[in-house]
């Protein structure tokens, strides 16, 4: 018999929100604020905190949306949240990336993505394996192609405008390269 232990959930779902709007606001603030932060990103644009931003109901929808999913999967894993914590978006032009980073601190539970655009070809986020020698002890014994939830080292999602995902903070990510011509535009947060 096998038993799962240590298992990491990740949540998934579509979400039907005015991404058209989200991205002219997002523009509004990139223009008002040309000086992005620099944290994970290489190249690109990473706003500043957009909770309590005045300047646009979207942000506030998106915000109120994001923490119903988040009150929703953390009652499915039995975990207890209290509220979004933080709230930017990440303008990725061509061959901008995101190193690999958790969102780990003393209060942080929950992190995760909302895709507003996402062209053919923008990168996937990749999910590390919490286990960090998984790779080289079982992963160079898997027949080629043939990895699993067991003995993946990584776990690659397509980016998809309307995805929402949510993971834990603790969760090791990254995004790749943007090989497209056009944008990738995503929010990113954290729930305590």
């Amino acid at each position: 018999m096998i038993e799962d232990i240590f298992r990491t959930p990740i949540y998934s779902t579509q979400l039907e929100i005015d991404n058209d709007k989200l991205w002219q606001d997002c523009l509004k603030v990139k223009r008002k604020y040309t000086k992005g932060n620099l944290v994970s990103n290489r190249g690109g644009y990473q706003s500043g905190q957009l909770l309590g931003y005045t300047g646009t109901e979207s942000f506030r929808t998106l915000a109120n949306t994001i923490a119903k999913h988040a009150g929703d999967f953390s009652k499915q894993i039995d975990l207890e949240i209290e509220k979004l914590k933080d709230l930017w978006f990440n303008v990725n032009y061509y061959k901008d990336y995101n190193l690999a980073h958790d969102h780990f601190d003393a209060y942080n539970k929950l992190s995760g993505v909302y895709y507003v655009k996402a062209p053919k070809d923008c990168g996937k986020i990749i999910l590390y394996h919490p286990g960090k020698y998984v790779e080289h002890s079982w992963g160079v014994k898997t027949p080629k192609g043939r990895h699993n939830e067991w003995t993946a080292s990584i776990w690659r999602f397509q980016a998809k405008p309307g995805k929402l995902m949510i993971f834990p903070s603790w969760l090791e990510h990254s995004v790749e390269h943007n090989l497209s011509k056009s944008p990738r535009v995503s929010f990113s947060f954290n729930i305590v």
